[in-house]
């Protein structure tokens, strides 16, 4: 039986590195039927593709089966791969849900509070105090996102922390409408991923969707002496 936290119907997984493999370990372990494909080729892809196999999931290597991507109720994007890509444009075109990694791991983690730290720089060092400060006044924490743990790693641990400091990317957030951090933080603004971005005012305004479901009990850390933010 499939876990009620996602839709029923096969879930598309694009892209097969560390948060793409560990995601859908994560969705294969509650039961969903999985494709997940990557467009790369590599003894380490053929590995991760093998053992996602052996646990009942459909793979590509070295392609992507648009018409299958185009079917899936939900598709899950991987932080690497071109927003432009063919498997984005096929699932956009199908109106299939995009969304992160980071997205259908916060859903299976509904107790965990969130620390999410976002900015151009500063963003891991951050996540790592902050990590190291709550483990240090006795709460349960893990540190995870682009600071090196996939997300979906932590929602498989069979007890889940009761803290998470979270460091994410701008284009994460995003694919991550669901994320309501319990505190955000913001550490600096310069222009970057102009590549992922058509302006600088729009990689901003991905930063800015931290605070986008923001509610009276949220928590804000933003750099003061940044004018951008």
């Amino acid at each position: 039986m499939t876990s009620k936290v996602l839709p029923g119907g096969e879930i598309a997984v694009l892209g097969l590195a560390k948060s793409g493999s560990a995601v859908a370990r994560l969705l294969l372990r509650n039961h969903h039927k999985v494709y997940a494909s990557d467009g790369g080729s590599s003894p380490a892809l053929a590995e991760t593709a093998a053992a996602l196999r052996a646990l009942g999931a459909r793979v590509d290597v070295g392609a992507h089966d648009l018409a299958r991507i185009a079917r899936a109720s939900t598709v899950v994007v991987s932080p690497g791969i071109d927003p432009l890509a063919a498997p984005i444009a096929a699932a956009r075109s199908a109106r299939r849900p995009l969304v992160s990694e980071v997205e259908i791991a916060l859903r299976f983690m509904p107790r965990s509070r969130v620390i999410a730290v976002t900015g151009t720089n500063g963003k891991t060092t951050t996540t790592a105090l902050v990590g190291h400060l709550l483990r240090g006044i006795g709460n349960s924490a893990v540190d995870a996102g682009n600071i090196g743990t996939p997300l979906s790693e932590v929602a498989m641990l069979d007890s889940q922390p009761e803290w998470i400091a979270l460091e994410m990317a701008s284009f994460q957030r995003h694919d991550t409408p669901g994320l309501k951090p319990t505190v955000g933080v913001l550490t600096k603004l310069t222009p970057d991923h102009l590549d992922r971005n058509p302006s600088a005012n729009e990689y901003y305004a991905d930063k800015a969707r931290l605070f986008a479901n923001a509610t009276p009990e949220s928590r804000w850390v933003c750099n003061a002496d940044d004018r951008r933010v």
